[in-house]
């Protein structure tokens, strides 16, 4: 027989029966998935696609992050032909995790260490909460880090101190360390005589405001009294 299973909606299937007249009873000559996908696969995670990735971006963008089961649905109806390969977690994950225009993925800052780690002694394992507290970041990526620095607060352990405080110490020093150690860039330094402030000599930033507030004041002196103006 060359008829095949039809998807009517994603829980529902039409398949080609046997019928038995005897016992009023119908046998299902197939079973979805038999001939062309597997449904235990379906159950596996899957690489995301980039078509897939498109969609989903367009979906959110006209629908909002929210209900995922419909986004879910409308996705697998727009690329996979109505098959339940997207569940709705998996759409709420991608979204937030790799996608979302607001995601940030850059470099930690000593800032955004130091909330993790004094939020996570206060409140615990609650990296919803936590994240919230930190632009851009995920949950997931909240999580990820604080596993990261405990790594490398093992290296600092103490048995006078808790390894999380050693490395809030830690990383409070090296950025006051930062603070007090920037210099002005030479680059920036080596055009400070090109500059039109009196105040301005060789040496840089040294006298930068008091020049500015000199030319400042002298462009006042000579400006016209407002008394000048008169009209005919």
């Amino acid at each position: 027989m060359s008829h095949k299973p039809y998807s009517i909606s994603q829980d529902l299937w039409m398949v080609p029966c046997l019928v038995h007249r005897s016992t009023n009873d119908y046998e299902p000559l197939y079973k979805p998935f038999r001939n062309e996908i597997n449904a235990e696969k379906l159950q596996i995670r899957q690489t995301w696609l980039s078509f897939e990735d498109d969609a989903l971006k367009v979906i959110v963008i006209e629908n909002g992050a929210r209900n995922w089961i419909s986004i879910a649905k409308d996705l697998n109806e727009k690329v996979h032909k109505g098959l339940p390969i997207r569940q709705g977690k998996q759409c709420r994950e991608r979204w937030y995790n790799h996608l979302c225009p607001t995601l940030h993925k850059g470099k930690w800052s000593t800032t955004e260490d130091l909330t993790i780690l004094k939020k996570q002694k206060e409140i615990g394992n609650r990296w919803s909460e936590i994240a919230s507290l930190l632009e851009g970041r995920t949950e997931n990526q909240v999580k990820n880090r604080f596993k990261s620095l405990m790594r490398k607060a093992k290296n600092l352990r103490n048995n006078d101190k808790d390894p999380i405080e050693l490395l809030i110490q830690q990383l409070r020093e090296g950025a006051k360390e930062k603070s007090e150690n920037f210099v002005v860039p030479s680059v920036i330094n080596a055009m400070m005589p090109f500059f039109p402030y009196p105040g301005m000599n060789s040496t840089g930033f040294n006298s930068l405001g008091e020049g500015m507030h000199q030319n400042f004041s002298n462009s006042q002196k000579d400006e016209p009294s407002s008394s000048l103006f008169y009209h005919t």
